[in-house]
């Protein structure tokens, strides 16, 4: 009887904790970011200097009318967990590992877009953030929020 205590607990334990989600800051890499293919930087919170660990990137235009993930998608990469980048370059195919699922749309000057880093279906990673941004008449891109903390 002990043991099969000792077993579910040890169990509910593991795959509890599998289930955590660890958060991910995601921002514009500088303050001079522009289209057509502008520079990401993501960042493990959970612990100093760990490599993020995630495994799609998907970028969504943010309309009046949507919530994401119901919203236009401009682009969905899917990349090995273990490899996950530390820089996105929107646009760019991470050369370790990533497979294009839908092919990146040109950015638009005044339009509002969502950049998730989060976990594919059957994967094992848990990271997940993202980033809300604008991009101005200049094609300049502007960080709006930092959603980390979902």
């Amino acid at each position: 009887m002990k043991r099969r205590l000792l077993a579910l607990v040890t169990f509910l334990l593991i795959g509890t904790s599998s289930c955590v989600h660890t958060p991910i800051a995601v921002a514009p890499a500088s303050e001079q970011e522009q289209i057509p293919h502008p520079k990401f930087v993501a960042k493990d919170l959970s612990q100093q200097n760990a490599w993020p660990s995630y495994s799609q990137i998907r970028v969504y235009r943010l309309v009046d009318t949507c919530e994401v993930p119901n919203c236009p998608l401009m682009w969905h990469v899917v990349v090995s967990g273990d490899r996950s980048p530390r820089e996105i370059i929107y646009g760019g195919l991470p050369s370790f590992g990533a497979m294009t699922i839908v092919a990146p749309h040109d950015l638009q000057r005044g339009a509002r877009y969502e950049l998730r880093l989060d976990r594919a279906e059957n994967t094992p990673v848990t990271g997940e953030g993202a980033v809300r941004f604008e991009v101005d008449d200049e094609g300049k891109i502007t960080q709006i929020e930092s959603l980390e903390s979902q």
